[in-house]
């Protein structure tokens, strides 16, 4: 979830840990897609800002991002699989895209 989905106008993402490896949810302040690698992977993506509409999105497999916590402290995070699809899938609405903006 991106602040900016619920009118909060700050460059905030919170990543869900289902399945990702983190003990709890976990915010990322300023979070920035530092680099790319592995082959491009397309799936199947929905998202709460367009319910019902789900379509296949092509993303990097892995991305390195640096972020902020909430104290100040920063960090940087290889993030694979459903992790990295998902904070690549937030960091996007942070800039201003939606996965219809991927449609080919």
């Amino acid at each position: 979830m991106s602040a900016i989905q619920i009118g909060i106008l700050k460059r905030v993402i919170i990543v869900d840990p289902t399945g990702s490896g983190l003990r709890q949810s976990q915010p990322f302040v300023n979070p920035q897609i530092i680099e790319t690698a592995g082959d491009m992977v397309t799936a199947r993506e929905a998202c709460l800002s367009i319910p019902g509409v789900i379509i296949n999105v092509t993303r990097p497999s892995k991305v390195r991002v640096r972020y902020s916590l909430l104290t100040g402290e920063q960090r940087e995070i290889i993030a694979e699989g459903d992790l990295g699809r998902g904070i690549q899938h937030e960091i996007d609405h942070l800039n201003g895209i939606l996965i219809l903006d991927h449609r080919e």
